[in-house]
């Protein structure tokens, strides 16, 4: 499983003079690379409309790719005759790359190693295959309107490649360095280190991690490293019949259930979660407003650092609040052996009244993508469910009528003949054993009879 950790980096030079110079290559790299980056999108879409064109052009080709395709969809299928029909559509475009005298990726290689020579080759090769792999990916919905092309901005990370066999992390007098380019050499600072990254970096190391490209981002007058590791799964113990549904409610963030049995763990408190935040909110309105009356010049920026801090104190503690409910929940169902973690699908969730407030005051997705990527180390797999009636059916007899949910906290079964009739049970339990159960597995909001019994 690819992750990609953050980590300070610190100039490992004691000379002033040098230390500036270093610093001057680091920021004329920060305006020059966002320029190359759109430089290659730019002319690998020109690389694909000269295809298209040579493709309207050249008939043949679209007459090649509609007797494949008639081929393939014959159920006596004339294997030879495709192969002999696939040689002779790679021959007419064969013709066609003749126009790049290389490949399609090198040729934008090629063009900004010609006009930005001030970018180390190592940068210029990282860049293009992210930028090519980038609009890969993005390209279909571009062409369908989906969305739009990606440009660039300055202060994007600058990645980097040294070659497989150049190992540039290396540890030396208990400290840890990359050599970087430019005969730039950064230590890495790990301060208080929350995420363990001292622990990734050694096993990096000793080989136990892989690591890969990366990247370093100039930010706020700091330098970053984005560390990609590769990290093996863990090979635990895990049964396929059982499951850990986590329902994420408006009372408790995250309440865990099994499918199996009575197990069960509540994690974190909305009051907690809401009134640290109402607190960083309200002390960062009330410097918003005597800021109104701050004059412009000199001097503004430092009045206004104050506000900056207060809203990445508030963003950092919603992140580790999230950190801590998706380690949590993980736990859980590695320490049950469940194989699958279930979330509802909760797209659009927040057009509720009732869950506005909390929804402004808490990142769902956040937390959704934290316990994805957790839970792949452990090698559990997560799925999204339907959440229609998860909290409104009875999880003992499956009885679902208006009513059985009184209040938010509590559930109540008006089926006589269930075991739990009448009795009041915990409605974030019973909603969270919905949810490990459910077999309406979706992955779009199209999917969902929720989405679409509510448009009704």
């Amino acid at each position: 499983m690819l992750i990609t950790r953050m980590i300070e980096l610190l100039i490992s030079e004691q000379d002033k003079e040098i230390r500036k110079e270093h610093w001057k290559s680091l920021n004329i790299l920060n305006a020059e690379i966002y320029r190359a980056a759109n430089l290659i999108v730019t002319n690998q879409l020109f690389n694909d409309f000269y295809e298209n064109r040579y493709i309207n052009k050249k008939g043949e080709l679209k007459h090649l790719d509609s007797q494949i395709r008639s081929l393939y969809m014959n159920k006596e299928k004339n294997v030879k005759e495709i192969k002999e029909l696939k040689e002779k559509k790679k021959e007419r475009w064969e013709e066609a790359k003749k126009f790049y005298d290389t490949s399609k990726q090198n040729v934008t290689y090629r063009i900004t190693s010609r006009d930005f020579p001030q970018i180390p080759a190592g940068i210029v090769t990282a860049l293009n295959t992210t930028i090519v792999k980038n609009l890969k990916q993005e390209w279909n919905d571009v062409k369908s309107g989906n969305r739009t092309l990606r440009t660039y901005r300055k202060g994007m990370p600058i990645p980097f490649n040294f070659g497989g066999k150049r190992k540039w992390l290396r540890e030396k007098d208990g400290e840890i360095y990359v050599h970087w380019c430019k005969g730039i050499i950064f230590k890495l600072h790990f301060g208080r280190d929350r995420s363990n990254n001292k622990i990734i970096v050694d096993k990096c190391l000793t080989g136990e991690y892989k690591y890969s490209d990366s990247s370093i981002q100039l930010k706020d007058k700091k330098i970053f490293l984005l560390l990609a590791v590769d990290i093996p799964q863990n090979k635990n113990d895990l049964d396929d019949n059982i499951s850990v549904g986590v329902d994420l409610g408006v009372t408790i963030p995250a309440y865990c259930a099994l499918s199996d049995g009575k197990r069960r763990l509540a994690i974190g408190s909305k009051d907690v979660l809401l009134r640290v935040r109402m607190q960083m909110q309200n002390r960062r309105r009330n410097l918003q407003r005597r800021l109104k009356m701050v004059p412009g010049g000199k001097g503004r920026n430092k009045k206004l650092k104050t506000l900056d801090t207060l809203t990445k104190k508030e963003k950092n503690y919603v992140t580790t609040y999230n950190h801590m409910i998706s380690h949590n929940a993980v736990k859980f169902a590695k320490d049950n052996r469940a194989a699958t973690i279930k979330l509802e699908f909760l797209e659009g969730y927040g057009q509720e009244k009732k869950n506005k407030f909390i929804l402004r005051n808490w990142s769902y997705f956040q937390l959704q993508t934290m316990i994805e990527y957790k839970a792949k180390m452990e090698n559990i797999k997560v799925v999204y469910v339907d959440p229609y009636h998860t909290s409104q059916t009875c999880a003992e007899c499956n009885n679902y009528e208006e009513g059985q949910r009184e209040r938010q906290e509590q559930f109540i079964c008006k089926n006589e003949e269930c075991r739990n009739y009448n009795e009041k049970v915990n409605a974030d339990f019973n909603a969270g054993v919905n949810i490990s159960r459910s077999a309406k597995v979706v992955t779009s909001k199209e999917q969902c009879e929720y989405y679409s019994k509510n448009k009704e």
